[in-house]
């Protein structure tokens, strides 16, 4: 019996017009960062060199189609920035995570300062949902007994909150929806 699984043929070294399709290809199906589509590429690069025994005479310049996809307008970092930092207080996630995610998308300081800046801002709004997504303090069914609140705590703190914020929560009763402090 034939086996129906295709076996990929290994393709000869990309050229620049490929190095172009991929970006084109990567920045359409996904939202990305300058510093994300030049190392998807670096790695597509590779790839193919090591598949075709390619010399590095003719290498594509990676610089310039990242650099024609920003010119273009396809890749923003200060927008990726700003939509991953709204999405991550979305989730419950307090402004020190969120930072520490912005340093592993590798984007300057300058495209990440507003980001930072409105994950501060809306640190309230995140430990809220945060604690409504795993059902803490004011969104629990009962009262969580001092081993259960230690943890809860704690999974505050690992979601970048603050720790007087993250008290607040954990210490209200069910259904009791605590008053944001100043």
């Amino acid at each position: 019996m034939r086996s129906k699984t295709k076996h990929k043929t290994p393709a000869g070294a990309l050229d620049n017009a490929a190095i172009r399709r991929l970006a084109l290809r990567y920045v359409e199906r996904y939202a990305t960062s300058s510093t994300k589509l030049r190392h998807y590429l670096e790695r597509k690069l590779a790839e193919s060199r090591r598949n075709a025994d390619a010399d590095l005479e003719n290498s594509p310049d990676i610089s310039a189609v990242v650099q024609e996809c920003v010119d273009a307008g396809y890749i923003n970092d200060q927008s990726f920035a700003d939509m991953r930092s709204r999405a991550l207080v979305r989730k419950g996630f307090g402004p020190r995570r969120i930072e520490q995610e912005l340093k592993m998308q590798r984007l300057g300081e300058a495209a990440t300062q507003d980001a930072r800046d409105e994950a501060r801002e809306n640190a309230w709004v995140a430990a809220r949902n945060f604690a409504r997504r795993k059902r803490i303090g004011p969104f629990a069914s009962k009262i969580a007994d001092p081993d259960l609140q230690r943890k809860q705590f704690q999974a505050f703190l690992r979601a970048g909150h603050d720790s007087r914020v993250a008290r607040v929560f954990v210490s209200a009763a069910p259904g009791e929806e605590p008053e944001q402090a100043e």
